[in-house]
């Protein structure tokens, strides 16, 4: 299609010219209108887009792209450079009108052409028809340009106030969400979640963007060129980064989960750096970009730079310039400066003739050397007594080894050979006063073959090295304290093993007791005093070291360690002569030392004790060399605990063990009132056990003190069975401890109502209101132990937890007393009830801080040896007191169950004792191993039938809600426990034979506990 545009002189010119054409193009319009009503085309509009052709060959066939551009250009022709003329609206609608409908004909004529082209002829060109097809999906500029024709002109108004409010409802959904608002909430997750601490920047970003697409309809216009957006951005991500790497934290994926440090952002861009190039390298890249980020976005240019850091430079050059001292005019360097030294070493020999009148051939350099030597050159030589000791051997070794080279020297050059001859050069008599010189005598230089030969280097390797210990000043005086001098000259105490020894008492026995010769003596094997010297030495430099200067005032010598009690003050005297604690050090400072006291001392394991309650010291506990073992006999044979024994208040006293010092330690079963015991295999648990179970037999009567033993690994406590002192067989079996332990809360509660009914508050006073003639009656102490409580716990968690916290939270009045013993002390071992309820507590060697916490609320078990090596919490202690528990063989085990087998065995004889029975749980146990043989709804049935005085088997189906086949059986059980009669004629209920009160199970309890008594 052809526009032709209308030239200049083609225009009318004239008012009629310019009508006649007015007129003709209404005509033109009137046609136009005919030829639309008829339906022949339909106008489309004016910014259609335009089709391209190459040629007559292709072209488009698309209506709507042909009648585009030539309709525009039509009505848009005009002369170039003169005014448009004024013309009645109407003639001007009526000239669009004609326009377009001359287009629209036009075009259809045209794509009527190319239609009957494209179907008559082939294509001759298959790329540019590929080309021409893909046109039509193609998005041009104009689509867009026409998108935004549609936005209003307030459109960035609305939107800037949204975003303004959008971002402060994002700020108050972080600073306060409320469980109530879900929305808030969630949109607060997830900008946490996905920037963690940046999400508040992100919220203001928001808020800042709307303000600054709202700032030029106010006449401000801010100028955001594409790098100081690129740094932005670029910053924002490296503050997320460092953030993610700031928190603290090793778990960056958890970290990024909780919404903290720079969220999952943060977590993705730290991970692949922390992988690749560690922690102080990705926080120095991410810095590096967070700096030239913010350098980029303020606008600092790379020659500002420049400049300010030359600038410096010149500042800080001339300000060294100023404060640098003048220099003193150099030499030139033709000129030779000669000092005396150069003199004296330039001078000829001469005879020289000393204060003696003897003469001798020297230089006079010899003395002016050793004049200019101690009179011209100053040297500073640190204080001895300012260093520590570790380095004041090494300085007056080099001292020494000085002193003598110089000595060497000196001898050498006085009255040694001179290398001049005396031919070559006329010597001249020279006389020195030497009478202020010091008299320095000549030195014999040894040969190699007698330094060889010194003591130094002959002494034997096994040699102790008591150098460091220093000296003994003065002579052992028995009760006062030994001093020692250091090497370096410190006053320091010396101590000794002779009062550490411990003394004996000689106690009686009862006749009806155990003697103690069958148990075995073992002495205490304490450290020589070398090595608590050494290991005193050793503490005192090692805190000197990182300047602490202390004093170790007590040594305390045990079985397996040894506890030195440093104090970390000095004490000092006023004028008024009142002592005073100068010097003084903080305690956490000398055990953050824990470690480099270890290796000083090459300790296995070291314990700090800070501080030690009752003391003003801080005690370090480290492991004797050859550790002892405590036996069971040397407790029972000192003289502390027999005192202790001749005031206590229960039968229930057992010896525990020795403390640091060696004195024993005993505790009252009676005053815990329970005792928790945990430690890992190995540690030493079970041998406690039966030490205190060997304790009770040697102190206690089969009528005083009874023991439950429960043992569900088989093979601790099955050594103590047929002893008079059990109340039943040891039981290992988990379903028949928890039988057990039912039955120990059944015999509390018949206690409970005894002391009821005699109005006594506890089973001393119950006894104490007993005399003779009630002897019987007596109510002696229980004592239950459990070796592994761990299985149960596993096994039957609901009934053990239940059980055992019942009787440790009553059984205290009545006598029940309790000990249980764990290798496993976690929190779901242990729980909280459990532990509540037992306050007195025992931990061995544990594997980690973390079952020490739970055992004793504090850390310290981890670090023990083992073997023995406890801490003990008493029920009124403030701290865990280190302690080495006793130790009792299997023999010595043996042989006094035997020696009480024996004893049983000669009062029934007499008739004064009873044979060992099964225990008083047995029938319980029997009762329920046959309901559950039978059926557990069997009990309820009998209660049932004497309740109601007859028995069918629809009565049982009705009232407990059974079938009829289980509730025949129910009544052929319970005729042939002999509850009920036999059938009735007519199907009448039959007759109940048991009257109210009557066990029905005792004919067959008794049965089946007669068998198992002829088994055992």
């Amino acid at each position: 299609m052809t526009v032709v545009q209308q030239t200049p002189a083609q225009q009318p010119d004239t008012d009629a010219d310019k009508n006649a054409a007015s007129s003709g193009e209404a005509n033109s319009v009137n046609a136009a209108g005919s030829n639309i009503t008829s339906g022949s085309t339909s106008p489309t509009p004016s910014n259609a887009p335009r089709a391209t052709s190459v040629g007559d060959s292709t072209r488009s066939t698309s209506s709507n792209q042909a009648l585009a551009k030539p309709s525009e250009k039509s009505i848009d022709s005009k002369p170039a450079g003169k005014p448009e003329a004024k013309a009645d609206p109407k003639s001007q609608t009526a000239k669009l009108a004609a326009s377009k409908s001359t287009g629209a004909q036009t075009a259809l004529s045209t794509a009527k052409t190319d239609a009957a082209k494209a179907t008559t002829e082939t294509p001759t060109n298959t790329k540019a028809s590929k080309f021409a097809n893909a046109e039509k999906y193609t998005v041009k500029p104009e689509f867009w340009d026409g998108i935004l024709d549609l936005i209003p002109p307030w459109g960035d108004e609305i939107a800037a106030v949204m975003l303004i409010v959008f971002g402060i409802v994002s700020l108050l959904s972080l600073l306060n969400v409320s469980s109530d608002a879900t929305i808030a909430a969630a949109w607060s997750n997830a900008l946490t979640g996905m920037f963690g601490y940046g999400s508040a920047i992100v919220c203001i970003g928001i808020f800042a963007l709307g303000v600054i697409i709202l700032l030029p309809k106010l006449g401000v216009v801010i100028h955001f060129p594409t790098r100081r957006i690129l740094a932005l951005e670029i910053g924002f991500l490296s503050m997320l980064a460092l953030l993610h790497l700031s928190a603290g934290d090793n778990e960056l994926r958890a970290l990024a989960r909780l919404g903290r440090g720079g969220g999952q952002i943060g977590w993705m861009l730290t991970t692949p750096m922390l992988n690749l190039f560690g922690s102080v390298l990705t926080i120095a890249v991410f810095a590096t970009l967070l700096v030239i980020s913010i350098a980029v976005a303020i606008g600092i240019q790379r020659d500002q730079v420049a400049d300010w850091l030359q600038g410096n430079a010149n500042a800080l050059r001339d300000f060294g310039k100023r404060k640098r001292p003048e220099r003193p005019p150099q030499p030139s360097k033709t000129f030779k400066r000669m000092g005396t030294l150069d003199e004296a070493l330039t001078t000829a020999p001469a005879v020289i003739e000393d204060a003696t009148g003897k003469l001798s051939v020297q230089t006079q350099s010899a003395v002016h050397a050793q004049r200019v030597k101690a009179h011209s050159i100053v040297r500073v030589r640190p204080n001895p007594e300012n260093l520590p000791p570790s380095l004041r051997a090494q300085l007056i070794a080099e001292a020494n080894a000085q002193a003598a080279a110089e000595k060497r020297a000196a001898n050498t050059s006085i009255g040694g050979v001179p290398h001049a001859k005396p031919e070559q050069t006329k010597p001249n008599i020279i006389r020195f006063d030497y009478s202020d010189a010091p008299s320095v005598e000549p030195v014999k230089i040894k040969s190699d073959e007698d330094l060889s030969q010194h003591p130094l280097f002959n002494r034997p390797k096994d040699t102790p090295n008591t150098d460091a210990i220093g000296v003994i000043k003065g002579k052992r005086v028995k009760g006062e304290p030994v001093m020692v001098e250091r090497p370096d000259g410190r006053i320091k105490r010396y101590f000794t093993v002779d009062n550490m020894k411990e003394a004996r008492a000689n106690t009686k026995r009862d006749p009806d007791l155990p003697p103690l010769d069958m148990l075995r003596d073992i002495e205490l094997n304490l450290p020589d005093e070398s090595e608590i010297n050494n290991n005193v030495v050793l503490i005192e430099n090692t805190l000197l070291e990182f300047d602490i200067d202390v004093d170790v005032v007590d040594v305390k010598v045990g079985p397996t360690v040894t506890q030195y009690a440093v104090q970390p003050f000095k004490e000092g005297t006023t004028p008024e002569g009142a002592e005073t604690a100068t010097n003084r050090t903080r305690v956490n400072k000398i055990v953050s030392l824990a470690s480099d006291l270890a290796l000083a001392l090459s300790a296995k394991r070291l314990r700090l004790e800070s501080p030690v309650p009752g003391h003003t010291y801080i005690g370090i506990e480290v492991p004797n060399k050859k550790p002892s073992i405590v036996a069971l006999r040397s407790v029972y044979e000192s003289k502390s605990y027999a005192e202790m024994a001749a005031k206590k208040k229960s039968p229930l006293l057992i010896p525990i063990g020795r403390d640091v010092s060696g004195a024993p330690v005993a505790a009252d079963l009676g005053q815990m009132p329970h005792l928790l015991i945990a430690g890992t295999t190995g540690s030493g648990k079970s041998v406690a056990i039966a030490a205190m179970a060997t304790a009770l037999l040697l102190d206690n009567t089969p009528d005083m003190v009874k023991m439950i033993m429960l043992d569900p690994k088989m093979v601790e406590l099955s050594r103590f069975n047929g002893v008079p002192h059990l109340l039943g067989p040891v039981e290992t079996d988990p379903e028949r401890i928890i039988g057990v332990l039912r039955w120990c809360t059944r015999e509390m509660e018949r206690r409970y109502k005894v002391l009821e009914e005699n109005a006594a508050r506890n089973i001393d006073t119950y006894n104490s209101r007993l005399g003779r003639r009630r002897k019987d009656e007596y109510m002696p102490y229980i004592v239950i132990l459990i070796d592994e409580i761990g299985d149960l716990m596993m096994s039957h968690p609901e009934e053990t937890e239940k059980t055992v916290t019942r009787i440790a939270q009553m059984a205290r009045a009545v006598g029940m007393h309790m000990v249980v013993a764990t290798q496993r002390p976690s929190v779901d071992v242990i729980t909280g009830l459990i532990k509540a309820n037992f306050p007195s507590r025992m931990s061995f060697q544990v594997a980690s801080g973390v079952d020490s916490r739970v055992i004793l609320d504090t850390v310290g078990a981890e670090a023990l040896m083992g073997k023995g090596d406890m801490l003990f919490l008493a029920a009124d202690a403030m701290a865990p007191k280190r302690l080495q528990g006793v130790f009792v063989s299997d023999d010595e085990v043996r042989s006094l169950c035997q020696w009480w087998r024996d004893w049983n065995k000669a009062k029934i004889e007499e008739g004064k004792g009873e044979a060992a029975a099964l225990g008083p749980w047995e029938r319980g146990l029997t009762r329920r191993e046959f309901l559950s043989e039978t059926d557990p709804m069997l009990e309820q049935a009998i209660e049932l039938v004497i309740a109601e005085g007859e028995a069918s088997a629809s009565l049982i189906q009705r009232r407990l809600g059974l079938g009829y086949p289980r509730a025949a059986r129910i009544m052929d059980l319970l005729e042939e426990l002999g509850v009920v009669g036999e059938v009735k004629v007519g199907g009448r209920g039959r007759e109940v034979l048991i009257k109210p009160g009557k066990d029905p199970f005792k004919d067959v309890i008794e049965k089946r506990m007669k068998n198992k008594d002829k088994q055992a």
